[in-house]
């Protein structure tokens, strides 16, 4: 049996071994629209607030956060209808700064910046990238201690919103929302604080929950004190197109897409498996601290979708190894002390980045994690506690005479929030 799952920007196909039982699950099949008539129509009849070139009327100046590269949003075909509807507004081109959410990750490329800011800046808008260790605003504190920095950009603009994707996120339930400024403009300080194993410890901070999240709860909070004021948000489809957008009020937005998204994302499996091979794909399997993400995902979701005592095969090229911002070396060095002493240490206070390790590990506590075809060095993958293998053929045929015989296919793991086949949603 021949099986295909995303590598890159390309597919990897491979053989099943003989003996398997394989399972790969159907996913809903939902059409997609083209991202800017999607987001011309939810520009058109926003939730919760007017339409943007009323909510911003009388704003001196206007701030728009996009994603980072890695949530496949082409922010730069949908900023010429927010510039319009600024315009509209009173605010011109020239006066809008369009501002890189990037958490602790790498800055952008050229590349990546030519897509993510399209032809606005030959309109005269301002691109930046955002870094969360200098130029810093502090707004205070929130409950439980909760730090509140967010840049400076966004706490000096008149008038701030957002672009966002709403899919399964590890601590928030789904991104998008609050979340584009509340973590990905947010000072290191806030990050640290939301990404702390005592707060990621929380039973609701998982995927696919928002409500009474303590993670999500945060972000919001951040955002809010910030400023944010109108969001515009996709839930996108496996083609890159629009399977939903939303526009208006950043919490009623989100709301709204989550419930969209967990049928769009809902992955039914019959029982959980002896091994799975996770897919992943462009971009985000660019580096290994992205691209767990998968395994985790099949662990942590509303079912268990591998067994304790099984196998996650994560299939991904990792060009950029484990990633080049401040966070994912963290992620690497955390590991490479070993999971059970990460684990031991939750409650000392944790840099932003180790979160990943600190999950990554709770999943190899109980499971192995086994990188496929990586341009990472073996040795280095087994010193962060990982399995490495050639190929996908050569993973299965290991944990078959191991003793595997059900597997689990999620060509698109990221995306998948595992639900028992059958169950009401």
């Amino acid at each position: 049996m021949k099986v295909e799952v995303p590598f890159g920007s390309r597919t990897l196909a491979f053989e099943v071994p003989k003996g398997y039982e394989v399972e790969i699950p159907a996913t809903p099949s939902l059409p997609e629209e083209d991202l800017v008539a999607a987001a011309r129509k939810a520009l058109a009849a926003p939730a919760g607030c007017p339409a943007l070139e009323v909510k911003a009327r009388g704003a001196a100046d206007a701030l728009v956060a996009v994603p980072d590269a890695t949530r496949g949003l082409a922010s730069g075909r949908i900023l010429p209808l927010l510039l319009d509807a600024l315009e509209k507004a009173g605010v011109p081109p020239s006066k809008v700064t369009v501002l890189a959410a990037l958490g602790l990750h790498r800055g952008t490329t050229e590349a990546e910046r030519a897509a993510l800011h399209g032809e606005a800046a030959a309109r005269g808008a301002v691109f930046a990238d955002h870094d969360p260790r200098t130029g810093i605003r502090d707004l205070g504190t929130g409950p439980g201690g909760l730090p509140l920095r967010v840049a400076e950009r966004v706490a000096a603009s008149a008038f701030v919103l957002s672009l966002g994707v709403v899919e399964p996120h590890q601590y928030a339930g789904f991104s998008g929302g609050w979340k584009t400024v509340g973590i990905g403009c947010a000072g290191e300080e806030t990050i640290t604080f939301t990404h702390s194993p005592r707060l990621l410890a929380h039973p609701r901070c998982r995927p696919g929950v928002t409500d009474g999240n303590p993670f999500a709860d945060a972000v919001k909070e951040n955002a809010r004190r910030a400023g944010v004021k109108f969001a515009l948000n996709f839930v996108l489809g496996p083609g890159g197109g629009a399977v939903a957008a939303g526009a208006g009020d950043p919490g009623v937005t989100h709301r709204l897409l989550s419930a969209r998204a967990r049928d769009a994302f809902a992955l039914p499996v019959k029982a959980a498996a002896d091994v799975a091979v996770a897919g992943v794909g462009a971009p985000k399997d660019a580096s290994l601290y992205q691209a767990t993400r998968a395994a985790t995902n099949l662990v942590f979701g509303p079912l268990e979708a591998v067994r304790a005592g099984g196998t996650i095969l994560l299939p991904v090229p990792c060009p950029e190894g484990v990633g080049a911002g401040v966070g994912e070396r963290r992620f690497a060095e955390a590991l490479r002390a070993g999971p059970g002493a990460l684990l031991s240490e939750r409650d000392r206070p944790f840099a932003a980045g180790e979160q990943r390790a600190w999950i990554t590990a709770r999943v190899m506590a109980t499971r192995r994690i086994v990188v496929v075809g990586s341009s990472i060095p073996a040795a280095d993958l087994h010193a962060m506690g990982f399995g490495s293998a050639a190929t996908v053929e050569e993973a299965l045929s290991a944990a078959a005479a191991a003793g595997a015989k059900r597997l689990l296919v999620v060509p698109r793991a990221l995306a998948a929030l595992p639900v028992p086949a059958g169950a009401r949603r």
